[in-house]
């Protein structure tokens, strides 16, 4: 596989230089980050995923902890400090899943729940791999009819409960897309369902978009998306965290994780229960997927029994954190960068992807630590483990160094699926967002050979949630960013998310695994070593203007009256604080003063965003500027506390959290800019 990749490597330059497409991509000016763009190899970053996906990995199983002892040495290799950080946490396997309809006779049918071998890639056969599940559903044995809700949104069930259908007692049955499918799971809860089978339509990442696998990258027929139903946008972690609610002494994990069974199924299965359904046509034409026949919603007349055995125990999981000490007076400030090392199979993509390139990070620090580089703030690589069933160890170590974190940490930089195609995407917290373009503009895209900053938006995205950021950025402040290179991608938590899968369709030179790891790498060297820190709070201002203008939108789609004086006034405030800074910034770097007390505030404002209540009833989630929307999921929502009780219809609650978001943006406008304005007229 070396010599193959070698081969291609060299017939992309020929490419290139009969083509003219060579373009003069700009050299950091420091010598050392100079240096660094040129180690990340392909033939190493293959080696790294040829190892992580060589065996399934779930989080808790012997096999995981294989692999982090596999990271803990491989970052020990390198010269770095590296240690296993054991936590124990609530995980679940399945034991036994049986699928029916039961009735009417001519419908009887039991869905098979097994991905098939593909004799094209081997690993598909390997009895390791784990039965297909939703992680954290519950065991349960419930009969009832069926009921099609398209995608299992908040709007869905309430077109549907509009329309009459009486949702007590039924199964519903939704497919996967839009929203996380923890909130389908909460949603289905909350309308009386007894349980909720989940599928993946063809329309959405299946024959409807392309050839499926193993001719193509798209999910075919006998293919499961696996993951965990945990409610994300109330709490992530371990649901066995008292954090998660208002009142600790009376809280229970069953508030975060359903009481329902929930079942993953592929559309070769569905197919079989869709076409038993009868009743009511569908709302809107959206609703009709992929399978060539017209969907109906039920309920009935099949009648489904859906019978769950899991086993929900506690058990070790293993975070692997690497640590490279600063030496400068910022030497206990901290640029942390991370990647979730667990997989649900064997996650060639997602994690795994992200852990290669993560490795020929420190791979890459390693050897400029041997040239004499020492970063002035000192760095912490995390491999996180149990990302999957709900960021449980990336959460741990929040929860378990949240004073020193909050204290010290600069940023916290996230990649989780690195590589599915080569088109870059940011998303990140607006102060961060030019070091995202400075960083890609340095860095070579491999199939055009222009500056990959010429190639993409320059515009980052809002972070919502789903990888390892969240408990960073929405629990005690830290800004983040998370970065990825995306493609068609149709395997997602399916046996066939494997190696095969990687060097046909994600990447076969592996040379975006090398663009990722150099634009992340350069990242976190600009953090550590920059003298003033380069965050742009000029940009954070213009983005609460726009995320204003969002919300008073949303209101008026509502019908709800939203008076944003008090928020205009604070935004207002904290775009003139930005400006102050931004000069103040520039002055400190031209006159060479010490920084330190503008550091310090620079570091600390993404704190003051923080909500000590929490958001409506989620109280992990403290920060007032973006979250996860409560029915939404991974998807953010800006002023998230507005614009939930916006969609609940609560007056109240509006002006409420109003006057918190104008609040927290006024008191960070005062202290960004050392009490220069009162924030407030």
């Amino acid at each position: 596989m070396m010599a193959r990749i070698e081969c291609l490597l060299a017939a992309l330059l020929v490419v290139f230089a009969a083509a003219g497409l060579a373009h003069a991509v700009p050299t950091p000016q420091d010598p050392f980050q100079a240096q660094f763009l040129t180690i990340p190899s392909p033939a190493y970053a293959y080696e790294h995923l040829a190892f992580y996906t060589s065996l399934p990995h779930v989080a808790g199983t012997p096999e995981d902890y294989d692999t982090a002892v596999y990271t803990r040495d491989l970052m020990r290799s390198y010269g770095l400090k590296s240690e296993i950080e054991e936590v124990d946490v609530l995980l679940s396997y399945p034991l036994k899943r049986t699928l029916k309809i039961v009735s009417p006779p001519e419908s009887v049918f039991e869905a098979v729940m097994q991905e098939d071998y593909e004799p094209k890639d081997p690993t598909t056969g390997d009895p390791r791999i784990i039965p297909t599940f939703n992680g954290y559903a519950p065991s349960g044995d419930v009969t009832g009819k069926l009921v099609y809700v398209n995608y299992g949104r908040i709007e869905d069930f309430q077109d549907l409960f509009n329309a009459g259908v009486n949702f007590e007692g039924t199964i519903a049955i939704a497919r996967y897309g839009q929203v996380f499918r923890g909130i389908k799971a909460m949603i289905a809860q909350q309308y009386g369902c007894a349980g909720l089978i989940i599928y993946s339509d063809p329309a959405d990442d299946g024959y409807d978009q392309g050839p499926v696998f193993p001719e193509g990258p798209w999910r075919s027929n006998t293919s499961v998306q696996r993951g965990s139903v945990q409610f994300l946008s109330i709490c992530p972690g371990d649901p066995r965290n008292p954090s998660c609610g208002y009142d600790p002494k009376n809280y229970n994990y069953t508030q975060t994780i359903p009481s329902i069974p929930v079942q993953p199924i592929s559309y070769s299965d569905a197919q079989p229960f869709l076409q038993a359904l009868a009743g009511l046509t569908l709302p809107s034409p959206s609703w009709q997927g992929g399978l060539g026949f017209p969907y109906r919603v039920g309920p009935g007349p099949a009648m489904v029994n859906l019978k769950l055995d899991i086993n929900m125990t506690v058990a070790p999981i293993w975070n692997v954190i690497t640590t490279i000490d600063g030496i400068g007076e910022e030497k206990d400030e901290l640029v942390l960068i991370g990647n979730h090392r667990d997989a649900w199979t064997f996650g060639a993509v997602d994690p795994n992807s992200g852990t290669a390139a993560m490795l020929e990070i420190a791979r890459s620090f390693g050897e400029l630590l041997k040239s004499g580089w020492q970063p002035k703030r000192s760095i912490v690589i995390c491999s996180w483990d149990g990302e999957e069933y709900g960021l449980l160890g990336s959460t741990a170590f929040v929860r378990d160094n949240a004073k020193k974190l909050q204290e010290k940490a600069i940023a916290y930089l996230n990649v989780d699926t690195a590589v599915s195609g080569s088109s870059f995407s940011s998303s990140a917290s607006p102060s961060l967002a030019d070091i995202v373009t400075q960083a890609t503009g340095q860095v070579t895209d491999p199939n055009t050979g222009k500056p990959l900053s010429s190639l993409w938006s320059q515009r980052s995205a809002v972070l919502g949630s789903g990888s390892d950021y969240t408990a960073f950025l929405d629990h005690i402040g830290v800004p983040s960013t998370s970065l990825s290179f995306d493609g068609d991608y149709g395997v997602y938590h399916s046996a066939y998310d494997d190696m095969y899968w990687m060097q046909n369709f994600g990447d076969p030179t592996f040379e975006y695994h090398v663009a990722m790891a150099q634009v992340w790498g350069l990242m976190a060297m600009k953090l550590a070593d920059s003298v003033v820190l380069p965050f742009n709070f000029t940009r954070y201002g213009d983005a609460l203007g726009e995320y204003l203008e969002s919300t008073k939108l949303l209101a008026s789609q509502y019908d709800v009256s939203f008076n944003p004086s008090d928020l205009s006034q604070a935004i207002a405030a904290f775009q003139k604080a930005a400006a102050v800074v931004s000069q103040e910034q520039v002055a400190v770097r031209e006159s060479g003063d010490s920084p330190k007390a503008l550091n310090e505030r620079l570091i600390q404002t993404e704190r003051q965003f923080l909500s000590k209540a929490g958001l409506p009833q989620r109280p992990f989630y403290k920060h007032v500027v973006q979250a996860p929307g409560l029915y939404q999921g991974y998807n953010p929502d800006t002023f998230p506390g507005v614009k939930q009780t916006i969609r609940s219809g609560h007056q109240l609650g509006v002006d409420l959290q109003q006057r918190v978001a104008a609040m927290r943006i006024a008191e960070a406008a005062n202290y960004l800019c050392d009490g220069c304005i009162s924030g407030r007229d």
